[in-house]
């Protein structure tokens, strides 16, 4: 058995806050400055994302709740179905996929050059091997953070990384058409993309065990999942 005692449990996933609307008709907002039922805590996860939970009750007097909320939310696996339906959708990957042995590349030491933000090459990832789970970390602002070559892209799919979570050098969506192919070669490869970590600085060593569980629900494109770190104590 796995003695839990050797080992800092270190949080990954912020905490989500819902638009609540209460038995008694009483809504309550996480933001009261706004009117939209959308969830904005991670705004560096896409911006405001719809959070909404429904109490009811149930005859025998039993409380419950209805959710309305958007697969992509706060700490998200993303998967290639993403971007075309016909891909494997959360379930359809193994279990193993989710957990596992991590690498943590820190990149706070990759500042820019002559004004242009560095880009991660193969060497740059020389520790990750066959399989792993890929922590990527850096300190810097995003603006100054490291963006990722093609070059390096491939490589790790060669090293058929199972996931990819941390920073996202790789983003399109906030960055150029380069970074956004890139993004989409992750996807077209089946390397899952978790995006909206949080507490990577807190992570003191190389290796990791990682554990990440999505929602099993047939069908979807991505899932909030609740990631979290086992790092063996000195």
């Amino acid at each position: 058995m796995i003695d839990l005692n050797k080992y800092n449990i270190i949080e990954l996933s912020v905490e989500l806050c819902p638009t609540i609307f209460r038995l008694d008709g009483v809504r309550e907002d996480p933001f009261p400055s706004t009117d939209l039922d959308w969830n904005e805590t991670v705004t560096y996860s896409g911006g405001a994302k719809r959070l909404v939970l429904r109490q009811i009750k149930y005859p025998d007097m039993d409380f419950n709740e209805l959710i309305d909320m958007e697969a992509h939310l706060g700490t998200h696996a993303e998967t290639g179905k993403h971007l075309d339906y016909e891909r494997p959708s959360i379930t359809d990957f193994p279990v193993d996929t989710w957990i596992g042995e991590a690498v943590v590349c820190d990149f706070s030491n990759k500042t820019p050059v002559n004004g242009e933000r560095y880009e991660l090459n193969t060497k740059d990832f020389g520790k990750v091997k066959k399989r792993d789970i890929v922590l990527i970390r850096s300190s810097l602002s995003y603006s100054d953070a490291p963006t990722m070559t093609e070059e390096a892209a491939k490589h790790l799919i060669e090293k058929k990384v199972k996931l990819i979570g941390g920073l996202e050098p790789f983003n399109g969506v906030i960055g150029t058409a380069e970074l956004r192919n890139i993004h989409n070669m992750f996807h077209e490869n089946d390397v899952v993309l978790v995006q909206g970590m949080t507490n990577l600085n807190q992570i003191k060593k190389e290796r990791v065990f990682f554990i990440g569980l999505p929602m099993r629900i047939k069908g979807l494109d991505a899932s909030t999942i609740r990631a979290i770190v086992l790092e063996e104590k000195d």
